[in-house]
């Protein structure tokens, strides 16, 4: 099989055999080639997605949108200047081993580094998104426990038994009484009211750090295109290299 095995796919290329796993090779390659680019500008225009879902949640403009359209301009113009210098360079190459049949070589071969580009890029994309998901719900834990601490701290029963904690009035107090029923929860709800403010701005603040992280990944994913382009280039051009050494 030919993923597995360059050179016998390098041999078969310079002797200009003909079978179905090149006409799979020759047919998936437009597909496969479509399905990189397509990863590279959903990578490249990912922070616009992020900042447009969470506007509608919170208000204010990111300072960091400008730098990150041109940032991401630039890692789209060194991927693209990679794909046609490899290009350029396997020509030149397939011209000096003996000129034959160069679009089915360099599709062939596309078909083979880009197929093993996406198995192993997305496996790392995978991972960090494991990653990210961890920490997003950590600190979603951290927010609920605030705020289901903010608002147990206006237990009624609670503050009623630690105020005759240490008075004689305790023992003549029902233990019932302590504890949070209907009547305690409507004593308590002016209170849990007044704090919903707080609440929201703990939210709010949620919301902000969801929106930082992962805006702050954004100079992280714009070099997977990049990497991937320069390792597209540095192995197709490899390939021909050793198509020239097979006989």
């Amino acid at each position: 099989m030919y993923l597995w095995n360059v050179d016998k796919l390098a041999v078969d290329l310079k002797q200009n055999k003909k079978n179905k796993e090149l006409t799979l090779f020759t047919v998936l390659s437009p597909f496969l080639t479509i399905a990189m680019i397509a990863l590279w500008v959903t990578l490249l225009i990912s922070h616009l997605f992020i900042a447009d879902i969470f506007s509608y949640f919170i208000s204010g403009a990111d300072v960091y949108l400008g730098f990150y359209n041109f940032l991401g301009l630039c890692a789209a113009g060194v991927a693209a200047t990679f794909c046609c210098l490899s290009i350029m360079r396997c020509y030149e190459l397939n011209k000096k081993a003996d000129g034959k049949k160069f679009l089915l070589r360099f599709t062939c071969a596309s078909a083979f580094i880009i197929t093993h580009l996406l198995a192993y890029t997305l496996a790392v994309m995978c991972i960090l998104g494991l990653l990210v998901v961890i920490v997003l719900a950590r600190k979603t834990a951290l927010f609920s426990a605030e705020v289901t601490q903010l608002l147990e701290s206006h237990s009624i029963g609670a503050s009623i038994k630690s105020a005759l904690e240490a008075t004689p009035l305790k023992e003549l107090v029902p233990q019932s009484f302590y504890q949070d029923g209907i009547f305690s929860s409507l004593l308590s709800l002016p209170a849990k009211l007044i704090d919903l403010p707080k609440i929201l701005q703990k939210l709010e603040l949620l919301v902000r750090y969801y929106r930082g992280l992962l805006l702050g990944l954004y100079p992280v994913l714009i070099t997977i295109p990049v990497a991937m382009a320069f390792i597209y280039t540095v192995s197709i051009t490899n390939f021909f290299k050793l198509i020239q050494t097979r006989s």
